[in-house]
């Protein structure tokens, strides 16, 4: 009964921790960026009673699910620990860390290095997902013959996995944004790789954990739909942004920093993407298969296209998600 507790327990008070904050410190940023702190502490609480379901729905084995994820989240908690209780003592004893580790050297030294290659890195780490679940569902399905529970191993291998991230950057980015003198020196340089600008001068959580979140409710309708709005969310807004770093020459709207050479390589990687996943994944009429890659090409550029103040990495998964599911319905 009480199999999930420990894992749900911890999202949501990691979700209440990062709302209070949001709130505490709402007079220093604008509205929006508020706005983002405050659905990324809705999505872990969200993600607390989700995770439950995940394995329930496998009976015969849902008990050994529920330990390997609670003991690997538990290690996780404690090397986290470790880390933070090290620097501690790291900083009571060289007080000078305090002052170089602090924000401000932080941000200046960031911005100082920032250039293109930055930007390239971070949409190079939202790729990880897809790199992380693609291999670990198709190798469980080719080991489907020996073993029996493939699909419910397969899932808790990329829950665990999911969790442990989010809990290892969600608890990092607290320390960064307020007490970035206790992350150790490599954890920093970790941050940097899955930053920008606008989220070091705000002083806010880098779009990782709430990514890894807004993928979570999927894995519920089976790994078809769930493949495709991580690839779709991950690699093809990778390609779109790193497409209009390297070749971006027209803008729109115009006083957007999105430009027409992004839009349509999001586009076209999300329509091959959807055409690739649903030929090797599904037994669907390929002309209804079309349809589909279509549809979720459109909504990809329309939530790329429509300025809203909430993180495209939040709204992508679930946009496409819906779509996906309305027209397999209608099947």
């Amino acid at each position: 009964m009480y199999r999930n507790l420990p894992v749900s327990l911890t999202l949501t008070v990691l979700g209440f921790v990062i709302i209070l904050h949001a709130i505490k410190t709402r007079r220093k940023k604008s509205k929006s960026v508020m706005l983002d702190e405050l659905l990324l502490g809705a999505l872990h609480i969200i993600s607390s009673f989700f995770y439950p379901l995940f394995y329930n729905r496998y009976a015969e084995v849902s008990d050994v699910l529920f330990l390997v994820t609670n003991v690997f989240v538990g290690l996780t908690l404690f090397s986290i620990m470790a880390i933070i209780l090290r620097e501690v003592i790291k900083v009571k004893w060289n007080p000078k860390l305090k002052i170089k580790r602090g924000y401000e050297a932080f941000k200046n030294n960031f911005l100082a290095g920032y250039s293109k290659k930055n930007q390239y890195k971070r949409r190079l780490t939202h790729v990880i997902p897809a790199a992380v679940i693609l291999p670990i569902y198709l190798i469980s399905k080719s080991l489907a013959p020996v073993m029996p529970h493939w699909e419910a191993w397969s899932v808790c291998l990329i829950t665990t996995i999911g969790i442990s991230f989010v809990l290892f950057f969600s608890i990092g980015d607290l320390f960064r944004v307020n007490k970035p003198h206790l992350l150790p020196d490599w954890g920093a340089k970790l941050f940097t790789s899955g930053l920008n600008k606008e989220e070091v001068k705000n002083n806010t959580f880098s779009t990782t954990s709430a990514m890894v979140l807004a993928f979570a409710p999927w894995i519920l309708t089976g790994f078809l739909i769930f493949t495709v709005v991580v690839l779709v969310a991950s690699v093809s807004d990778a390609l779109a942004a790193i497409t209009g770093f390297r070749f971006g020459k027209r803008n729109f709207p115009k006083k957007s920093k999105k430009t027409v050479e992004g839009y349509i390589a999001g586009i076209l990687s999300t329509f091959g993407l959807v055409i690739l996943m649903f030929f090797i994944l599904s037994r669907i009429n390929p002309l209804y298969i079309l349809v589909i890659g279509s549809l979720a090409a459109l909504i990809f550029f329309l939530v790329d296209l429509i300025d809203l103040p909430i993180d495209d990495n939040k709204i992508n998964p679930q946009a496409i998600g819906v779509v996906l599911l309305v027209l397999l319905a209608s099947i």
